[in-house]
């Protein structure tokens, strides 16, 4: 286990609860925090089980004053997704004829983020690094592909290299950069620039 990576998994209720409190949009490829077919009924319950489940983890608890605190680990978990400058998903497959699986990966200012979302377990699963290279090396392992559904994307298999020059980049401060080595790649429309550029990226 590489001891610059802090794993963390969380629950399909425990993500809901904490997005919901902190009020941050839905994760990449999520439509909703809960699924619209939910009642608000069922909806109000799962959030409590999320809320009693991450108290029970130690995750949440309530301070002195009555505020519900947070952990760390947790919030920059959260902060990063929902503050990334750059967010890449792809589909990887460890077989060729396998059911391919969906990963996300966020760059933030500081932090860098991979989540993989199991859909059976019903749990989110978070790696983050303070190093953006690590989680490029990640991705280059993974020899990953973009998922050809999501619009604004070309299929392309992305090289260890094009993440290091992107990396190399974010670290720079230099956003413009990164995006023109995604254009140059094929992964980044005119129009995908142009809604980044207009994010405030």
């Amino acid at each position: 286990m590489n001891n610059n990576i802090i794993y963390l998994d969380l629950t399909y209720d425990e993500l809901a609860f904490l997005q919901t409190r902190l009020i941050t949009p839905p994760l990449l490829g999520m439509k909703s925090i809960l699924p619209e077919t939910v009642s608000e009924e069922v909806g109000m319950s799962r959030l409590q089980s999320g809320a009693s489940s991450l108290y029970a983890r130690g995750y949440i608890h309530d301070g002195e004053d009555g505020k519900l605190q947070i952990e760390t680990l947790v919030l920059s978990v959260i902060a990063t997704y929902a503050q990334a400058r750059l967010a890449i998903q792809v589909l990887t497959a460890t077989q060729p004829d396998a059911m391919p699986q969906r990963v996300t990966y966020y760059v933030a200012e500081r932090l860098a983020l991979e989540h993989i979302y199991d859909d059976n377990k019903l749990v989110h699963h978070f790696a983050l690094t303070h190093d953006p290279g690590i989680m490029a090396e990640l991705i280059a392992d993974r020899m990953a592909m973009h998922d050809t559904q999501a619009p604004n994307m070309t299929p392309v298999t992305l090289k260890g290299t094009l993440f290091k020059a992107i990396n190399e980049a974010i670290r720079a401060h230099q956003p413009a950069r990164a995006i023109q080595l995604l254009t140059n790649a094929g992964i980044l429309s005119a129009q995908t620039i142009v809604d980044i550029m207009n994010s405030g990226e």
